[in-house]
């Protein structure tokens, strides 16, 4: 099994209390977090990061998270996506 310090994952969320919760969470159990408050921050961190797993929130401004996958897609078809929609 490997160890978690060595998975980052990259949360793009705008709302910054589920951010910080959710970033919290993943930190208490030893993964890297990236953390990014808006599109076009969330792809610059994802092409100069490489993270393993992406959290992305659908409701974003001005880039929303179907924009922003679809970016991600193009340069990348298996890095695992979960999204998350109020």
């Amino acid at each position: 099994m490997s160890d978690p310090t060595s998975i980052s994952i990259l949360i793009i969320e705008d709302e910054p209390m589920l951010r910080l919760t959710l970033g919290d969470h993943l930190r208490d159990r030893g993964f890297e977090v990236l953390e990014a408050d808006n599109g076009q921050t969330g792809l610059d961190l994802f092409r100069s990061r490489r993270p393993a797993l992406i959290t992305l929130d659908l409701r974003m401004a001005p880039m929303d998270g179907h924009a922003v996958l679809a970016a991600i897609r193009q340069e990348d078809l298996d890095v695992p996506v979960i999204i998350v929609s109020g």
